[in-house]
C-alpha cells in the first residue's frame, strides 16, 4: 500500500518511501526519512505497525505521524511513546491498493485519546481528494473483523 500511495500523494506533495528492502526505498533509513518529512504515514503489514510507530517515536518531534494499520490493537498503544509536540491520529483506508485512485475513497480518521493530530489527519486526506470520515476507535476492531 506504500507505493500505492506513493503514485497517489505525489501529485500534491513530494513524497519518500522507506521499506527494509532497499530497492523499494527511497531514503536509506527510517532516520532519514524522518529528518525529511512533515507528514509520515506508517503502511506496514498491521502486525509490524506498532514496532515501527515505537521506532520512529523519538524522531516525530513536530510531524504528523499516521498509521494506516488494518487491526488498531497495540498500535494505539504504541503512540504513547511519542512526543506531545508529534500531532497522531490513526486511519483505515477502506479500500485497498486495487482502487483506481485516492479520489472518493473513503478514509476513516480516529482520533489517539489525549492527543493533536486527528484534525490535521482528517484535512491531509480530505485535500488529497479522499472521502474523510471520522472513525470511532472503540469500535474499530470489530468492525473490520466482522
Amino acid at each position: 500500500m506504500g507505493s500505492w500511495l506513493k503514485r497517489e500523494l505525489s501529485s500534491l506533495h513530494e513524497v519518500a518511501v522507506y521499506d527494509v528492502d532497499p530497492a523499494r526505498s527511497d531514503v536509506s533509513s527510517l532516520e532519514e526519512l524522518a529528518g525529511y518529512a512533515k507528514v509520515v504515514i506508517v503502511a506496514v503489514p498491521f502486525w509490524e505497525a506498532a514496532a515501527v510507530l515505537r521506532s520512529l517515536a523519538p524522531l516525530s518531534s513536530g510531524r504528523l505521524v499516521m498509521d494506516i494499520a488494518t487491526f488498531k490493537e497495540g498500535v494505539v498503544e504504541a503512540y504513547g511513546a511519542f512526543p506531545q509536540d508529534a500531532r497522531v491520529a490513526t486511519v483505515h483506508p477502506m479500500f485497498g491498493p486495487g482502487a483506481p485512485s485516492l479520489r472518493g475513497q473513503r478514509v476513516l480518521v480516529m482520533e489517539i485519546p489525549g492527543r493533536l493530530g486527528a484534525a490535521e489527519a482528517f484535512r491531509f486526506w480530505a485535500e488529497a481528494g479522499a472521502a474523510a470520515e471520522w472513525g470511532d476507535l472503540q469500535k474499530h476492531d470489530f468492525y473490520v473483523s466482522c
